[in-house]
């Protein structure tokens, strides 16, 4: 069963639980749509939550985390 929880929306992000792992959704940017997933932690999720500006250093810091 795949279970999953909508904890977030909103500052352009969509915060998911999936079974007790965490998972922001955001557009990739550039002319078409196209919607990236990754991981972060419980503190980045909070963190994202709490203005745009926050949920914009949680994506420069998740890009550089999947980028390695």
């Amino acid at each position: 069963m795949n279970e999953e929880e909508q904890v977030f929306v909103g500052h352009g992000i969509v915060i998911l639980n999936r079974q007790g792992r965490l998972f922001v959704q955001y557009d990739a940017g550039g002319i078409a749509t196209r919607w990236v997933e990754a991981e972060i932690s419980d503190e980045e999720a909070r963190k994202a939550q709490l203005s745009e500006r926050a949920a914009y250093e949680v994506l420069l810091k998740v890009q550089a985390r999947e980028q390695r």
